[in-house]
C-alpha cells in the first residue's frame, strides 16, 4: 500500500504491485530525486524517514524541493506499506501544496469536452 499525494492520496491509496509500479514510474518520469535527511528512526517493523525531493514538478511550481516524512512498514525484508506526510512547516513544501491545490481546482473548473460534439452554428 502506498499513501502519498496525487492518485495515491489518503482517500484513494494505491494498493497492489501494478498500481504502485505505475506511481513509481511517474515519479521516475518526473526526474524526482529523493534525498534522506538525517538518520531514519526504527522501531520494530516501522521505519520513519525524513526526505527532501526535487524534480520537474517542483521546478514547475517555482520551488527547489519539498520535504516529506515517510513511515514504512517492513514485513519479511520488504516494504509492505509507505505513508508520506508533507512537512507543511517547511515554506517550500507549503507553497508546493498550495500550487497543487490550485492546479487541481483549475482542472476541476474546466468543463469536460463531449466526445463527438460539434460546435453550434451561431444564429444571426
Amino acid at each position: 500500500m502506498l499513501i502519498t499525494s496525487g492518485p495515491c492520496a489518503p482517500t484513494t491509496p494505491c494498493v497492489g504491485r501494478d498500481v504502485i509500479l505505475q506511481r513509481v514510474q511517474a515519479v521516475i518520469a518526473n526526474h524526482a530525486k529523493p534525498t534522506p535527511v538525517g538518520s531514519p528512526f526504527v522501531a520494530g517493523n516501522l521505519v520513519e524517514i525524513r526526505q527532501e525531493t526535487s524534480g520537474d514538478a517542483q521546478k514547475q511550481a517555482g520551488i527547489e524541493r519539498i520535504v516529506v516524512f515517510a513511515v514504512e512498514t517492513v514485513q519479511e525484508d520488504k516494504i509492505s506499506a509507505r505513508v508520506e506526510f508533507p512537512d507543511l512547516s517547511d515554506a517550500q513544501t507549503a507553497r508546493y501544496q498550495e500550487y497543487q491545490q490550485a492546479q487541481a481546482a483549475s482542472a476541476a473548473a474546466k468543463p469536460a469536452a463531449s466526445i463527438g460534439a460539434r460546435p453550434r452554428a451561431s444564429a444571426r
